[in-house]
């Protein structure tokens, strides 16, 4: 009874969910991978989320993108940043160690693939945050941004010799 008691006043008071990390690196800096994400994109999602980026067929894709280029031994790590008062739920990946550093084509390649793992494991709707037009007082439909993708990059590939 008193475990109810408590998870109820917990609720009631509006305790936040905490933020969720797969992988080793927290520090999702430096990058811009990320992805707005519906309320029941969970752990299950984020858990699917991880496996799919360290995966064989993801490194083949990424590889394929990146003019063949095998990458080094590396891992990726996802963090479902939970909404909060000013912060939008959203789902951010990094690579480590950040051998994206410098490598626009490698850049593109990881977001074009994580753009499309998210949308397609995200179960839910768009989350409808009341966003409103400074100048008309409308409100705004950002839902078409929940469909949105990034084109298919594709990079200039040198020859090799």
């Amino acid at each position: 009874m008193v475990v109810l008691t408590l998870a109820c006043v917990l609720l009631a008071c509006g305790v936040r969910e905490e933020d969720i990390t797969l992988g080793s690196d927290k520090d999702t800096g430096g990058n811009y991978w990320g992805r707005n994400v519906s309320k029941q994109f969970q752990r299950p999602q984020l858990n699917a989320l991880y496996k799919v980026m360290n995966g064989p067929a993801t490194k083949d894709e990424i590889a394929e993108l990146n003019c063949g280029k095998r990458l080094p031994q590396h891992e990726f790590s996802v963090t479902l940043w939970t909404e909060g008062e000013y912060r939008e739920r959203l789902v951010r990946l990094q690579m480590t160690p950040r051998i994206y550093e410098g490598d626009e084509c490698l850049q593109e390649a990881v977001n074009f693939v994580f753009q499309r793992t998210v949308k397609s494991i995200d179960p839910g709707p768009p989350i409808d945050y009341g966003y409103r037009n400074p100048q008309t007082g409308e409100h705004l439909d950002t839902s078409k941004f929940a469909e949105s993708l990034p084109d298919k990059p594709s990079c200039p590939c040198v020859p090799s010799k």
